[in-house]
């Protein structure tokens, strides 16, 4: 049982460049990675999304996912550029499972890196309006300003602030050139950053497909026809010390103790834990603390208190067969 962001996910939006004023999206993927056929609910599921340095600011930095069953949830964020500078995207998150009261807890590793730059425009608010029905000004763009254009796209901030002079006809064609490039910049990191590892893949095998399936249930069943046999010879006077019971107490006490062990090892396997107290185990537990204390009684010879255990261990053997069908 495992929660997991998912870092390699296509889906995720991580934008690596954002400007002041300007609001962009953040969203990430997680997953709860479960192969257990119960109990795999994850509840208080929250991601948080904060800045390491305080260059930009988180509409609502908790996002409440509420439960998260096997598969994957989807997290959302603004954020909006408040000041100049580099900075890290922290992200987390955290869920409980109520079953056994397990926290879980993961972060985006490698935490991303976003760069906040000057608002290139800082006297009104960015909108593209393409209103480009003068001729003149495309053709006098490129005579003009070709030079700057082409040397300038890393660091467009120099050249806007020196094409507004030479003519006043030019400034509204400015508007249009710096939407182009300021979007180019900032869609063109999504693309690479998302590409690097492939998809998390979302299948998990079925837990009953397990060797345990194999060796479990036939100890077990071994196990129980042993604890009657035994019953059945210890209630017989002259078959009570013979070798073949004393033989038959101690196979008892060893199949028994492994199928429970092993029926532990599959739980772990099945349920992610590797005992979790349900009606079953807890029967089987008090079968095998029944007979280890009947086989004690047995060799110093206490007939009638063996006796006594051997007929409460069969009849916990029919109980505990019978809620392999009953409980779930």
């Amino acid at each position: 049982m495992q929660l997991d962001i998912v870092e390699g996910s296509s889906q995720n939006v991580i934008p690596s460049s954002i400007q002041v004023g300007q609001t962009q999206e953040v969203t990430v993927i997680i997953e709860n990675v479960n192969n257990a056929p119960r109990n795999n609910l994850f509840s208080s599921v929250t991601v948080t999304l904060a800045s390491q340095n305080g260059h930009f600011s988180v509409n609502t930095p908790t996002y409440n996912v509420g439960s998260l069953p096997t598969g994957t949830a989807t997290a959302t964020w603004k954020i909006t550029g408040v000041s100049q500078g580099s900075d890290v995207l922290l992200i987390s998150a955290s869920a409980t499972n109520t079953h056994e009261n397990l926290r879980f807890s993961d972060s985006y590793s490698p935490s991303s890196s976003i760069t906040v730059t000057p608002n290139s425009n800082p006297g009104s608010t960015p909108t593209p309006t393409p209103t480009p029905t003068d001729s003149p000004s495309p053709t006098a763009n490129p005579t003009t300003t070709n030079t700057p254009a082409q040397t300038q796209t890393a660091t467009p901030i120099p050249t806007y602030t020196k094409t507004p002079t030479p003519t006043s006809d030019s400034h509204p064609a400015i508007s249009p050139t710096i939407q182009p490039s300021s979007n180019t910049t900032l869609s063109t990191p999504q693309p690479g950053q998302n590409s690097q590892t492939p998809p998390n893949p979302t299948t998990s095998p079925d837990p009953l497909n397990s060797p345990m399936l194999y060796i479990h249930p036939p100890l077990a069943i071994i196990g129980y026809f042993f604890v009657f046999l035994f019953a059945i010879l210890v209630f017989k006077n002259n078959y009570f010390d013979k070798k073949i019971a004393k033989m038959i107490g101690i196979l008892v006490w060893l199949f028994t103790f492994l199928g429970l062990l092993t029926g532990m090892l599959w739980a772990q396997i099945a349920l992610g834990s590797y005992w979790t107290w349900d009606p079953k185990e807890i029967m089987t537990l008090t079968l095998f603390l029944t007979i280890s204390v009947g086989q004690l009684l047995y060799f110093e010879k206490k007939y009638t208190a063996t006796k006594w255990l051997a007929l409460i261990s069969c009849a916990l053997v029919i109980m505990t067969g019978l809620s392999s069908f009953i409980l779930t």
